[in-house]
């Protein structure tokens, strides 16, 4: 199986907001086979809580394309794959708001990494606190010093993914939503 396992930053939280940041690693055979990031020019300014945040300013993003230019291109690397993302819900809530307005199919199954690291503890009796991405970065040792970026983020939850499929099959963590 094919997965990429993804990350966006976005101008805020809300369905409005817009994506700035784009980060995969995709793995293949359990093998990385491909890491990118881009920059994406959201149309407007990036505020100063997200630039605080993620270190993405608005100047940054000047020469970066839009969403629209790259979106067709991005959904159809992503046909065959699986989708893994940490705090996948946020993640594919963006990436689905870009492929609706592309009318383009959107992403209907995926892997969470935060849902599966919870399961990951149960199964092996693990005690520890939280699920968030530094919890998770903690627990499999990976250090992470570019934290809200999104090549950075996901390569760690891609090597954390890894070895928590060496324990816990995939298959049991894919969450299927309803298209529309």
């Amino acid at each position: 199986m094919d997965f990429v396992v993804l990350d966006f930053e976005t101008t805020g939280l809300r369905n409005e907001d817009q994506i700035i940041e784009i980060g995969y690693v995709w793995i293949q055979n359990g093998e990385i086979k491909a890491e990118r990031s881009s920059l994406i020019n959201p149309g407007g300014p990036i505020s100063s809580r997200i630039t605080q945040i993620t270190g993405i300013d608005t100047e940054m993003v000047a020469d970066a394309p839009e969403m629209h230019e790259v979106i067709e291109g991005f959904a159809k690397f992503l046909r065959g794959k699986m989708v893994v993302a940490h705090n996948a819900s946020f993640d594919v809530r963006f990436l689905n708001n870009a492929l609706r307005r592309a009318n383009l199919d959107g992403v209907y199954e995926y892997v969470c990494t935060m849902r599966m690291f919870r399961g990951y503890k149960r199964e092996l009796g693990i005690e520890t606190p939280g699920a968030k991405l530094s919890d998770l970065t903690s627990y499999f040792g990976l250090h992470n010093d570019r934290a809200h970026r999104a090549l950075e983020d996901a390569q760690v939850t891609g090597k954390a993914f890894m070895d928590m499929c060496a324990v816990l099959p995939w298959e049991n963590w894919v969450t299927q939503k309803k298209r529309g």
